[in-house]
């Protein structure tokens, strides 16, 4: 693997990991544009053209929505400047991980290792943020039980245990798909074996 497909890999595992942190709005912007840049050049590489137009309707739609977003903020909403700040904040991001997205498959479509590379990373990171939570539940839990109180809910390295049940779902599902694919035919999205992904998917002992 050359050194650059690894820097963008790492980032992209990292941007992953940072998304669900509380108080790490700069760490993730940061993240984000670099990963952007990586997988933007990668996609130039590997040849972009036919990949944009194959989105241009969705990216067009897209694109007419947030013109008229700022419309409204600016010809239409009493609260103009609010307005334009929940764009910023909320829309704008949003656009900017889509675009990262697309550029990441536009990256992996002729290269299916790049592929199973950056699908291993985003794994990677989820899981560690399963795991530190499992890891709490089995130190909590005892303590929880000799005191004959409820159980604690567990929040992770997300701040919350809403938050951390978010990304144990989305593990979840992430793992059960690959399962799925494996199944019905044959192929496998993350390069590790069948008993690793089962060993992944295993209940966390998060209470409801």
């Amino acid at each position: 693997m050359k050194k650059v497909e690894l820097i963008g890999l790492v980032l992209l595992g990292l941007l992953v990991f940072v998304m669900p942190l509380p108080r790490t709005i700069s760490p993730r912007d940061l993240l984000l544009v670099l990963v952007l840049l990586f997988f933007g050049y990668f996609a130039w590489r590997g040849g972009i053209g036919a990949a944009i137009r194959g989105i241009s309707p969705p990216v067009g739609i897209l694109m007419a929505l947030t013109i008229w977003m700022y419309v409204v903020a600016l010809f239409i909403s009493p609260e103009t400047s609010w307005a334009l700040d929940e764009i910023q904040s909320q829309w704008l991001r949003g656009l900017v991980s889509f675009a990262a997205g697309i550029l990441i498959a536009t990256a992996a479509g002729p290269r299916a290792d790049l592929g199973r590379k950056a699908l291993l990373a985003v794994f990677i990171a989820l899981l560690v943020h399963a795991a530190y939570v499992d890891a709490m539940a089995l130190y909590q839990w005892p303590q929880d039980w000799m005191q004959g109180g409820d159980f604690t809910r567990i929040s992770g390295f997300a701040g919350g245990s809403d938050k951390s049940n978010y990304v144990t779902n989305t593990l979840f599902c992430f793992l059960f798909a690959d399962l799925l694919i494996r199944r019905l035919r044959g192929k496998n999205l993350l390069p590790v074996d069948n008993r690793a992904l089962w060993a992944a998917l295993r209940p966390s002992p998060q209470p409801p």
